[in-house]
């Protein structure tokens, strides 16, 4: 389900996720899909009642049992699709991830003002966030003692950079002059906003999400957009190279 990265971003982060690589302690193997449709409905129901469960009880507390109840499966059934809790966190991170990404970022060619995409794209990432607040705070939990899950986790956060390092190169082809290097920017500014949702998730309590939105939306845009080229101002100025 995760994007393959492009050679430039997986040397420049060094870490990311390769296809087929085994890390340690736990083994990302390759899954054995089911080929029947109830084959397939029963391993998602299974997922879905991770999602709850874990998201409910945290990591270490959830039990295998619980997760099969849930599914409406016998306890037995749990382990013909996945070896341990530790696997099923596999499609767990990828389906809560791969949702949240999917929600978070929008096509810049349908907006005219970049701080419309802004919002737009940070009031669907805390939507969607939102919907999965439970079980963010136990992946944080579970990526924390399990590099394999950490690096696949990871893979998500890549995508991003990489999207909002091509919404940043759209930019300055329509005259906006960013603070710095497109590709650092990219880095910084969706490093910055993950551990600013982590940390409101975890402890801002009297934070409200439109104050959330707000600021992350007042960042981005002082970053990224800098200022307004005018036609005389393109001819000789210079913007960050492009990578």
């Amino acid at each position: 389900m995760t994007d393959n990265l492009s050679p430039a971003s997986t040397e420049r982060f060094g870490g990311a996720l390769q296809p087929g690589e085994a890390t340690t302690p736990s083994e990302l193997t390759p899954r054995l899909v089911p080929s029947t449709p109830k084959g397939r409905r029963t391993r998602r129901a299974l997922v879905d009642a991770a999602i709850e469960v874990i998201g409910e009880c945290g990591f270490s507390a959830a039990r295998v049992e619980a997760i099969s109840r849930r599914a409406g499966v016998g306890y037995g059934t749990f382990y013909k699709y996945f070896d341990s809790k530790l696997d099923v966190m596999r499609d767990v991170i990828e389906r809560v991830y791969e949702d949240i990404f999917q929600a978070s970022y929008p096509q810049l060619d349908e907006f005219d003002d970049p701080r419309d995409y802004f919002r737009v794209g940070f009031e669907r990432f805390d939507r969607a966030a939102q919907e999965y607040e439970p079980i963010l705070r136990a992946i944080d939990e579970v990526v924390g003692v399990d590099v394999g899950l950490l690096r696949l986790r990871d893979n998500y956060v890549y995508r991003g950079v990489e999207h909002t390092h091509g919404a940043i190169l759209q930019l300055i082809e329509r005259g906006w002059r960013p603070a710095g290097d497109p590709y650092l920017l990219a880095q910084a500014v969706n490093s910055l906003t993950m551990e600013m949702g982590r940390r409101f998730r975890a402890y801002e309590h009297d934070i409200s999400r439109a104050e959330f939105v707000s600021f992350a939306v007042s960042i981005w845009s002082f970053l990224i957009l800098g200022e307004r080229q005018s036609a005389e101002d393109s001819q000789g100025s210079s913007v960050p190279e492009a990578r």
